[in-house]
């Protein structure tokens, strides 16, 4: 409630965020990963139109990795490599018109923002992708040399959130991952999809607040008390 009046005199308002989605469940299958990216779309353009002034989104679609060596043991060796789907970071004016020119990890390692986002998007069971979400941000975060790194994993209907903490040598680290916040549609035969109130308003609000505070542990003003799920061994 507190953040759906931010953006209200911008393209991307609270309003036109349900019109879009609506308008999309009309027109999109959304059956294919392809297709369910435009919902993905619209919560980030949703959550860039609440930023504070003086202050922009960068998103970038398709950021490949840097291969990213990792060990749990003198003789046991892994290469994390591959390409993420969703990275957003916010930034001065100055530095989002860099990064937008050059949006690729020797420039943000160098001049890093005070955010850097990983989503990944999938189609149906989230929860069989949250391992390979978690290693993608694994290898983010050792290269950008950052403790903490938080994330998401979605299909554009349903978002699960993900913290990600090294440990304090930087050898492994363990995650917390959030229930799973679903957007709600509404259909019958002859009317136009409804979406429902207001999960998709908590969704562009804990989107925002997470991309912002992305290399932030949680705190009392966060949206989630983490327990850790569980290790990461790379």
């Amino acid at each position: 409630m507190a953040t759906t009046s931010l953006g209200d005199d911008e393209l991307w308002s609270s309003t036109n965020l349900y019109r879009q989605l609506e308008f999309l469940e009309s027109l999109i299958s959304t059956t294919t990963e392809a297709s369910r990216r435009t919902l993905i779309d619209t919560f980030f353009f949703r959550a860039s139109a609440m930023l504070p002034a003086g202050h922009r989104m960068v998103l970038n679609m398709e950021h490949d990795i840097p291969v990213t060596t990792t060990s749990t043991s003198p003789s046991s060796v892994s290469t994390l490599s591959g390409t993420i789907d969703y990275t957003a970071l916010v930034a001065s004016q100055d530095d989002a018109n860099m990064f937008m020119r050059f949006p690729i990890f020797k420039i943000l390692k160098s001049h890093i923002p005070s955010s850097f986002f990983v989503t990944e998007a999938k189609v149906l069971d989230l929860s069989a992708h949250v391992p390979q979400a978690i290693a993608e941000m694994y290898a983010c975060g050792k290269h950008l040399q950052k403790k903490i790194l938080r994330g998401a994993l979605t299909n554009g209907h349903d978002w699960i959130f993900l913290l990600l903490k090294f440990n304090n040598d930087d050898d492994g680290a363990s995650y917390s991952q959030s229930d799973v916040i679903q957007m709600y549609v509404t259909r019958s035969r002859n009317d136009p999809p409804v979406v429902r109130h207001p999960e998709p308003d908590m969704i562009a609000a804990i989107l925002l607040h997470w991309i912002r505070n992305s290399f932030v542990d949680l705190r009392s003003d966060d949206w989630f008390e983490a327990a850790p799920v569980g290790p990461v061994h790379m």
